[in-house]
């Protein structure tokens, strides 16, 4: 299954995520914090972002732009979840979804974006 890297400032969330991914078979790891994700994305072994633009200024777009310009994470995909849908520019995501999103609606989500990747 992916290696996915879920950021989200709301550490609910991010557990549910995980737990919801994790009995799918995913290998997940959360963070708060957009600078973390950047570090933790120097690895380069990341299949899936999962990424919330609602972190503190601007955190969520610089590293979802981070990400799409970094040719090392050309393979990574990237799911941009916002209260405010239209604040994520489409270019950089390969889907986004609106937060609060459903969690039944993740895992398919998930399984899409994988599927279009590989």
């Amino acid at each position: 299954m992916a290696k996915i890297l879920i950021v989200d400032d709301d550490p609910g969330i991010a557990v549910v995520a995980s737990a919801l991914l994790t009995a799918e078979g995913h290998e997940v790891e959360t963070l708060e914090s957009a600078r973390d994700a950047a570090a933790r994305l120097r690895r380069a072994d990341v299949d899936l972002a999962i990424v919330d633009f609602d972190v503190a200024k601007r955190e969520g777009l610089d590293l979802a732009e981070a990400i799409t310009s970094t040719p090392a994470l050309d393979e990574t995909a990237l799911i941009g979840v916002a209260f405010d849908v239209q604040q994520i520019p489409l270019e950089l995501v390969d889907l986004a979804v609106q937060n609060p999103y459903a969690t039944e609606e993740l895992g398919a989500n998930v399984r899409r974006v994988l599927q279009d990747e590989g």
